[in-house]
């Protein structure tokens, strides 16, 4: 398991990180497509939020600039799917799945939604010997990403999701 969250990130770094999360566990070419979000300052208020489909260096002429000016207040989501076509927008019959993401979330308390990732994590280490990425996310929880060695296509990644999801019990 990784746990990815980090209050002290920094500016420096963060493109060549973002870049290689982009290219993903497959390596993905930097001149796919995938959805950007971009929310600035307050995530409740969702006030400023732009969705943009884009290759990587997309995101470099046009979400850049406004994330180097404003890092503190950013918030950013990257779609686990990409495509590799000239669509400008996604088109399920040609999306690909590099990752399996789950979103935990609790409103009575995100330390809950945190500890659900991390069981869910550690279930899956010991069930199937792989890892996952666990970020905090928002104000109300936790991602979990699972790295693929192949990429799938959405009738696959259905499967995939529910059947992974079946090591957390019933009350989780």
């Amino acid at each position: 398991m990784y746990w990815a969250w980090c209050p002290d990130v920094r500016l420096e770094g963060f493109l060549e990180f973002l870049r290689e999360w982009f290219k993903g566990p497959v390596g993905v070419g930097l001149d796919a497509k995938r959805e950007f979000e971009l929310l600035m300052g307050d995530m409740a208020a969702k006030v400023g939020f732009e969705r943009d489909s884009m290759t990587f260096s997309g995101f470099e002429l046009v979400y850049w600039p406004q994330v180097k000016k404003r890092f503190s207040e950013s918030n950013l989501f990257m779609g686990i799917g990409y495509w590799e076509t000239g669509d400008l927008e996604p088109v399920l019959e040609n999306m690909y799945y590099d990752r399996v993401a789950y979103d935990f979330d609790s409103e009575a308390g995100p330390q809950l939604a945190v500890e659900t990732a991390r069981e869910f994590s550690r279930l899956l280490k010991e069930t199937y010997g792989f890892d996952a990425v666990i970020v905090k996310s928002g104000f109300k929880g936790a991602h979990v990403y699972i790295p693929l060695k192949n990429p799938v296509q959405w009738e696959d990644y259905q499967v995939l999701w529910k059947a992974l999801l079946k090591v957390l019990p019933p009350e989780k």
